[in-house]
């Protein structure tokens, strides 16, 4: 992926040494850099690159600070704070503010690569995801392969082990979300797929009233949006422990908009009176693109 990198640092040689491994890796290219933050805020807002690797510390004014200035105007910039320091009060503060990785100081080339590389992930994911919405314009298939029975259950196995990570899986709207990815993937022999969510959850009624059941649309929503809402809640505990949890970084992105994940944790840690909310679309995307990928 062909990204854009703004450097803020107020030490020429990190600046230099990150540069560097953005060129020896082909993460990019450097649209420019700073060592202080009040030139940087002006650029930054002009050129609007795609990610900014900012130093912690700067002298004027704190990077957090810049971000959260700089997050309304540039909301599809990916921010990456470089710091030493590992508290998790500021840690809670930076993802407040806007900042979307970190990445520790001294500055090691491993590290910087797999942090830049889980970006892309994210980023390509977005653009991915905006592309449907904008394609579509609502819920549709993202795929089209053949229905088979053998292939179905395999996509079946993939979803619920992923809601097992995320720890909802023996909730009662759990597989109410396992069809919803189903059929949203369209591989069920002989189903369309709607485009709005209301007659999505009918479907799932439907399905519940040809096994006998009797669960009527909104039932079938409020157990998908309470599943997700635990999802959610599992999420942001899992950043509270470990913000470079691998689970964390992948589900805080791919299943959630970061803004509710941190809005969560900041009430987790009582900082906040203000819960994340669920997005039920997002959610059931997210998943049904980890199934294209791993497919």
């Amino acid at each position: 992926m062909n990204a854009s990198f703004y450097i803020l640092d107020d030490d020429k040689t990190v600046r230099k040494i990150l540069g560097r491994i953005i060129a020896d890796h082909d993460l990019g290219a450097v649209a420019g850099e700073a060592e202080d933050g009040a030139v940087a805020y002006g650029e930054i807002k002009a050129l609007r690159p795609d990610i900014v690797l900012i130093d912690l510390l700067l002298p004027g004014v704190d990077g957090i600070t810049l971000v959260g200035n700089l997050k309304p105007d540039c909301p599809n910039t990916c921010f990456v704070m470089l710091s030493q320091v590992a508290d998790k009060d500021m840690v809670g503060k930076a993802y407040q503010a806007g900042v979307d990785f970190f990445i520790n100081k001294p500055i090691n080339m491993i590290e910087v690569v797999s942090v830049i590389g889980q970006v892309h992930e994210r980023m390509s994911m977005r653009n991915i995801i905006q592309s449907l919405r904008v394609t579509i314009g609502g819920i549709e298939p993202v795929a089209e392969r053949p229905p088979g029975k053998s292939g179905e259950e395999t996509r079946r196995r993939q979803i619920r082990g992923t809601l097992a990570k995320l720890g909802i899986l023996g909730e009662s709207g759990s597989e109410d979300i396992v069809e919803m990815c189903l059929l949203l993937l369209g591989r069920e022999a002989g189903t369309e797929c709607p485009k709005k969510m209301n007659e999505l959850y009918a479907l799932i009624a439907k399905k519940h009233a040809e096994q006998g059941r009797k669960i009527n649309a909104a039932s079938v929503e409020q157990r998908v949006r309470r599943a997700i809402s635990k999802a959610l809640n599992n999420t942001a505990n899992l950043g509270l422990e470990d913000y470079n949890n691998e689970f964390f970084v992948a589900f805080g992105s791919s299943f959630f908009d970061f803004t509710d994940v941190r809005n969560q944790m900041n009430f987790l840690r009582g900082s906040s009176e203000i819960q994340g909310k669920i997005n039920v679309k997002k959610f059931i995307e997210g998943l049904a693109m980890q199934v294209q990928e791993e497919g």
